[in-house]
């Protein structure tokens, strides 16, 4: 009777399982259709590795010249084959900030992003941009008092 009450745990953690995967699927469904559209379009071969369970992948559309990023859901794209952990930290941020936010993430936080660059104000310094590196744990370093000459850095 104990091997039956062990095979029975198991499965019902195993169902529970499923049913949280699906459940953040669904919660993140605009995101990673989108995402799911990137990694089609981008293919697999540009596959950079996982972290902390989001994929990351290459994406060559975008402008290879600032260590930029972008994050749909479970998905990470950067724009340079090179892995960079802070951009990559800040992007899980993002993941982890569409993870509570779900079907209005794309309307709040990546309609902000998207349209921070035209405020004129510090990119990192909008909440969003913010929040993302406060979920990621990195800072933004500001080299020769330049605040356009910065880099991210990942909190050990």
């Amino acid at each position: 009777m104990k091997k039956n009450w062990s095979i029975i745990k198991t499965a019902v953690k195993h169902t529970w399982n499923i049913i949280k995967i699906i459940a953040k699927h669904l919660w993140q469904l605009p995101q990673h259709l989108v995402a799911w559209c990137l990694v089609w379009f981008c293919g697999s071969e540009r596959y950079l590795g996982e972290y902390k369970g989001r994929k990351v992948y290459y994406h060559p559309l975008m402008p290879n010249s600032s260590g930029e990023g972008v994050c749909l859901g479970n998905y990470i794209f950067h724009d340079s084959p090179v892995w960079n952990e802070g951009v990559i930290a800040h992007e899980y941020g993002h993941s982890r900030s569409s993870l509570f936010l779900g079907w209005l993430y794309l309307p709040t936080v990546g309609l902000c992003s998207v349209m921070n660059p035209y405020s004129g104000a510090h990119y990192y310094s909008l909440w969003c941009e913010w929040w993302a590196n406060r979920l990621g744990g990195v800072k933004v370093v500001i080299r020769n008092n330049n605040p356009c000459d910065y880099y991210l850095e990942v909190i050990k």
